[in-house]
């Protein structure tokens, strides 16, 4: 709660300062703010560069508002700026499996298979809720026998 409370004044005394933008990016997250979020986000990027983990999280955050289509194009960003980092290869899977994109989720996890050596079987995902649908789904059902 205290660091959530300093946040907030953070914010309201440099919000628009760009020292404050990282720190800022857990208040907006936890506000709710996810077009500020974006805002921080977009500044950091143009201070440090294109960053993996800076791509994933403004792909997190068009989760979070459930905009599929640009949190699939800033996890693949992330997935080309660098492709060792396994966050943003998560995220992707979060959004495909959010917006119902099976055929493309197959794609993303042999990606995580063949680029950090995950194995999936059916027992996997079996009983977690979060896959419930793509476990009922054809494409489940053809790849994960």
């Amino acid at each position: 709660d205290e660091y959530r409370k300093q946040l907030s004044k953070l914010e309201k005394y440099y919000g628009n300062d760009d020292t404050t933008a990282f720190i800022l990016v857990d208040h907006y997250f936890f506000m709710h703010e996810f077009i500020k979020m974006q805002a921080a986000l977009d500044r950091l990027i143009v201070m440090l560069g294109e960053d993996g983990a800076l791509l994933n999280l403004k792909a997190n955050a068009y989760i979070s508002v459930k905009d599929f289509e640009n949190a699939k194009k800033y996890c693949k960003m992330a997935i080309q700026v660098e492709p060792q980092y396994d966050g943003a290869y998560w995220s992707l899977v979060t959004a495909l499996t959010m917006h119902e994109e099976y055929g493309e989720l197959i794609k993303a996890l042999a990606m995580l298979e063949k680029q950090f050596g995950y194995s999936f079987t059916a027992k996997t995902f079996a009983g977690n809720e979060f896959y419930s649908k793509f476990v009922r789904s054809p494409e489940f059902k053809g790849k994960y026998k």
